[in-house]
């Protein structure tokens, strides 16, 4: 680890050595990580500290098998970090600095913060995935088994939605926002993705996520990215219909409609949308 220069972000370890943060940090054992730690108490993909806009930085453990810990609470899921937190995987530690600290609304909701280099519109497949009855799974499980299934959850959609060229944009504490721009074979790369949840929605914990197909703005900033819009709002709302109609698998007509084989789509009724005017089709999956 090199001396810090000054930067947005970046973890301190204890001998006074940093590590910048730029878009996304992983830590644990093997050595792709960005930070690679020897103890035999850190799994091979322990924790990863993730970019969420200009400024606003997310922490989620990799299913590990020691956990992970923020200020000395036990890390269950994703959760933003702020300047001074002290992390702390197996026996090594570190602290979480920040300087420039601005507000970063969350997607759909508000202008990015920061001074925009590029402001563009672009047509995209999102995917919002939540876990479901998170808050009563918090009561009966203690943290260390939930914080590792939670974990372990997270590693696994995200290789499914990155191992198809997805783009996981957003922790969302017991869920994620992840968008495909669209360009050629990115209709069969999000099809593999959806194909690739449904298989883990088989294990625990239970969740649900929705597919839809739409423009957004993105903002790209000094670092990290704000992804704006109605149909990214369309899509989070998406999401709470479908917890609404008890269904697993939302996509909406416009995501259906350009999905290709193997997934066979099947109606899932017409309904209205909250802040939406009018009435929506929807589908969904085996």
């Amino acid at each position: 680890m090199a001396d810090a220069p000054k930067l947005s972000a970046w973890i301190e370890a204890p001998s006074g050595h940093s590590l910048p943060v730029v878009d996304r940090l992983s830590m644990g054992r093997a050595e792709e990580n960005d930070l690679v730690l020897s103890s035999e108490k850190i799994s091979r993909h322990h924790a990863s500290i993730h970019r969420q806009g200009p400024s606003e930085f997310w922490i989620a453990d990799m299913g590990s098998q020691n956990g992970t810990y923020v200020n000395g609470q036990p890390l269950v899921r994703p959760m933003p970090l702020h300047d001074g937190d002290r992390i702390g995987l197996g026996d090594e530690s570190f602290l979480f600095r920040q300087s420039g600290v601005s507000q970063t609304p969350v997607p759909g909701h508000g202008s990015p913060a920061g001074t925009a280099i590029d402001i563009r519109q672009r047509t995209c497949w999102f995917l919002v995935a939540d876990i479901e009855g998170y808050s009563a799974m918090s009561r009966a499980m203690e943290p260390a088994p939930l914080g590792k299934m939670v974990g372990h959850w997270i590693a696994s959609c995200r290789a499914a939605v990155e191992g198809e060229a997805g783009t996981l944009n957003k922790f969302l504490g017991d869920g994620f926002f992840a968008y495909w721009p669209c360009r050629e074979g990115s209709a069969e790369r999000v099809a593999r993705a959806a194909l690739g949840l449904r298989a883990l929605q088989d294990g625990q914990p239970h969740f649900r996520f929705i597919l839809h197909h739409g423009v957004a703005t993105f903002s790209g900033q000094l670092s990290g990215e704000v992804v704006i819009g109605p149909e990214v709002n369309f899509a989070f709302r998406m999401e709470k219909l479908a917890k609404d109609l008890g269904l697993p698998r939302l996509l909406s007509a416009a995501a259906a409609e350009r999905l290709p084989p193997p997934i066979a789509t099947r109606p899932a009724g017409r309904c209205s949308v909250a802040g939406f005017s009018g009435h929506w089709d929807f589908h969904t999956f085996d």
